[in-house]
């Protein structure tokens, strides 16, 4: 099924619809859930977001794929039809998307690690990060590595803050492909399998997930950066900086179980 409908409507509305008599019912449910995951991606212009800066690179989703906004409410009781684990849509395309705030918070976990490992082995990571993209990495210090955090998350250089044009800036993330091997699709659902007592029947719980093979747009405006201790962070060399995180740590929620793991 084309995508000329709001996805994110269809989702959070229509597939609760009551009935006249004011319940909700779990037909209904059954068929929205069905036409939301026959939807596949429609590459027409007005759902084209421009990646011609350079401060902007496109992600494939791996599998089992992407779960974004899960901790949303989605349920309405006991109906084995529904979606249980809710997830982010624009309001405007009706299109799954990630959220700026949950790239920029996932980068800077990576950043307060110094918080609570060994400083040379987050150090060590920094400098792995750093020869990647092409940067000398001898001169790095657990030091340099904070300033560049204020900077980028902070919005402050030594000490001082700056000037809101000067401000680094994560944008969200929008789909721009769909799954090319299965018709462009979007979207495909999961079960997470509960097990309460080793006797009784396990209790599996649906919910929506994009597919893997799919492509995300990411776009940020940012701004040379000269910290001391290494060479200057160009543009191009931060946006490269944050794509090889991403790289590194996933997105979404549960990444532990192989979720939010992207490839170039």
């Amino acid at each position: 099924m084309s995508h000329s409908f709001n996805i994110g409507y269809y989702f959070e509305k229509k597939m609760f619809e009551p009935k006249s008599n004011g319940s909700v019912d779990s037909g209904t449910i059954k068929n929205v859930a069905n036409i939301i995951l026959e939807v596949h991606f429609n590459n027409n212009k007005e759902l084209q977001f421009s990646d011609t800066t350079e401060c902007s690179f496109k992600l494939v989703t791996a599998y089992p794929g992407l779960i974004t906004g899960a901790g949303r409410n989605h349920d309405v009781g006991r109906d084995d039809n529904n979606f249980k684990l809710g997830m982010l849509f624009d309001y405007t395309t009706g299109m799954p998307y990630i959220s700026a705030s949950s790239i920029k918070g996932t980068v800077r976990a990576a950043f307060d690690r110094f918080k609570y490992y060994d400083h040379a082995i987050v150090l060590s990571y920094f400098k792995t990060l750093f020869e990647e993209i092409g940067l000398n990495n001898e001169t790095l210090t657990k030091e340099s590595v904070e300033k560049l955090k204020d900077e980028i998350f902070e919005g402050k250089k030594e000490g001082k803050p700056l000037p809101i044009y000067e401000r680094d800036l994560f944008l969200d993330a929008y789909i721009c492909k769909g799954d090319d091997t299965h018709n462009d699709g979007i979207f495909s659902d999961d079960y997470i399998t509960h097990h309460p007592s080793p006797i009784k029947n396990p209790n599996p719980v649906r919910f929506l997930r994009i597919r893997s093979n799919v492509t995300f747009c990411f776009r940020f405006d940012f701004k040379d950066s000269r910290i001391e201790g290494f060479e200057e962070l160009t543009t191009q060399k931060k946006t490269e900086l944050i794509k090889r995180i991403i790289l590194r740590e996933g997105l979404g929620a549960k990444t532990n179980v192989g979720y939010g793991q992207l490839e170039e």
